[in-house]
Formats: C-alpha cells, structure tokens, sequence
C-alpha cells in the first residue's frame, strides 16, 4: 500500500529512479468528504522525482502521475 510521502522505485524507461508520493487520487463522493488514503495496485498517484538519469525525458523535481503496478504486503 502506497501513501503519501511515501518513496516509490520506478520501473519504466523514463530515466526516473525513485519518486515521493504526493497525492493518492480517486475516492470521492456525493459529499465531497470521502478521501483515499492508501493506493493499491491499479491505483493512480501523483509522484515527485526524487532521483532520475543525467540523459533522461523526466528531469529531478518533476511533477507527474503514476500508476502502481507492483506492491509488497
């Protein structure tokens, strides 16, 4: 489970190397009260790169979203 402030090792080919955890995305309701928390796998979250290649297309402190693909229990 992922939330925020949380570190995150990328797996693409962007250059990114691991991201912080900004917001967790989805949840809302008819009220407006309800907010996620906790990403599982599936769920989209908005990452800061935190450390990325010299050469790559994402560039350190670039905002960007993601989608979370694998997590340890």
């Amino acid at each position: 489970m992922i939330q925020q402030q949380t570190r995150v090792d990328i797996a693409d080919n962007t250059g990114a190397k691991t991201a912080m955890c900004i917001k967790v995305l989805g949840g809302s309701t008819a009220r407006g009260k309800f907010k996620r928390r906790v990403a599982g796998v599936g769920d989209l979250i908005i990452v800061a790169v935190k450390t990325a290649a010299p050469n790559g297309d994402v560039k350190l402190h670039e905002v960007a979203k993601a989608v979370d693909v694998r997590t340890k229990q």
